[in-house]
């Protein structure tokens, strides 16, 4: 029964809005740029974004080192140790890649 009453409301309410001439439009551009709220949501995003871009070039900078390290002392390790690290490395680089998108 609630049901049916909410429907019919829900129904006059919207006959209501199709029949008045008053539109109202929300720019959501000027609500983001010029209210409070919306400025430190974007303070809060711009923050947020340094910081990970700042940890991604760490793990990339590290990766790097790594791989360096690798090339040196590869004519002083065996070939399957070598790949073994290569591999390690690959799958570090591809995890950064993937963390990267999300």
């Amino acid at each position: 029964m609630k049901k049916i009453y909410l429907l019919i409301i829900l129904f006059i309410f919207s006959f209501s809005n199709l029949f008045a001439d008053n539109s109202h439009f929300i720019d959501f551009r000027k609500v983001l740029n010029f209210s409070k709220a919306g400025a430190q949501a974007q303070k809060d995003l711009k923050s947020k974004t340094e910081s990970e871009l700042k940890k991604f070039n760490k793990q990339e900078e590290s990766i790097k080192s790594e791989e360096r390290k690798i090339i040196s002392e590869k004519k002083s390790i065996t070939n399957e140790v070598f790949k073994e690290r290569v591999n390690s490395l690959r799958k570090k680089n591809a995890e950064l890649q993937d963390n990267k998108k999300k």
